[in-house]
C-alpha cells in the first residue's frame, strides 16, 4: 500500500507542471460536496436526476429576475461577478 501511494504521489518537478486547473478542482471539492449534500433532497446519499433538475430550476429562477423564462448572457455574467465579489 505504501509503495502504491508513493508511486502515485507526484514529485516536486511534476507538481510544477500540473496545470492550475487541477488546483482549482481541488479547491472546489469542499463546495462541490456541500452542493451535493444540498441536492440530495431525500438524503439517501445519491443525487437523482429529479434532485439535480430541482436545484438547477431553483438557480435559474433566482437568476431570472424579470421572470421572462430566459437568461441572457449579461444576466448570467452579472450573477457570476456578484458571487465572485462577495467571496473576496
Amino acid at each position: 500500500m505504501i509503495i502504491a501511494a508513493y508511486a502515485v504521489a507526484p514529485s516536486s518537478a511534476q507538481k510544477a507542471n500540473v496545470p492550475i486547473h487541477q488546483d482549482i478542482v481541488a479547491l472546489a471539492q469542499p463546495k462541490v460536496t456541500e452542493v451535493l449534500l444540498v441536492m440530495d433532497a431525500d438524503k439517501n446519499g445519491k443525487i437523482s436526476k429529479k434532485d439535480f433538475m430541482n436545484l438547477m430550476e431553483a438557480v435559474f429562477d433566482r437568476l431570472d429576475k424579470g421572470k421572462t423564462g430566459e437568461l441572457d448572457p449579461t444576466q448570467f455574467r452579472q450573477s457570476v461577478r456578484v458571487r465572485a465579489a462577495t467571496r473576496r
